[in-house]
């Protein structure tokens, strides 16, 4: 039931033409294995935040990389949009390291800027412009 509501949420997004969130569909098994999505879109700055999820039987495979590869080169080629930003669980290193393979730099921790449950932890944020942007 969580997966269907969450679902309809994204298509109720839809209506918005702002609106950036896609499905990862692994093409040899015609399946959703993950999602990308673009959200605190700001015209003012022209700046955006991504964030990413991948099915766990998907990982260290290159995809969530060749992924944000993708939605960056969209955001900056066709949105037209100067600064891209991405936070990730310290925990999570391997999340940094799709940052890092896609040029993103290194900004700085955010300590204790998230939580789960009853604990909270820490965010390292990366960013890219699109004047460090490799097409």
């Amino acid at each position: 039931m969580f997966t269907k509501s969450l679902l309809d949420s994204w298509i109720r997004e839809y209506s918005d033409e702002k609106n950036y969130h896609w499905a990862i569909e692994l093409k040899e098994i015609n399946e959703v294995i993950g999602d990308i999505d673009v959200f605190n879109l700001k015209d003012k700055h022209s700046s955006c935040e991504i964030g990413y999820c991948l099915s766990r039987a998907f990982w260290n495979k290159g995809i969530m990389s060749e992924a944000l590869n993708a939605v960056i080169k969209y955001l900056f080629d066709e949105v037209g949009l100067n600064r891209i930003v991405a936070m990730h669980n310290t925990k999570n290193i391997a999340s940094g390291k799709v940052m890092i393979k896609n040029d993103m730099k290194f900004e700085g921790t955010l300590r204790q800027a998230s939580k789960l449950g009853d604990s909270f932890y820490d965010l390292n944020v990366y960013s890219i412009l699109k004047s460090e942007w490799k097409a």
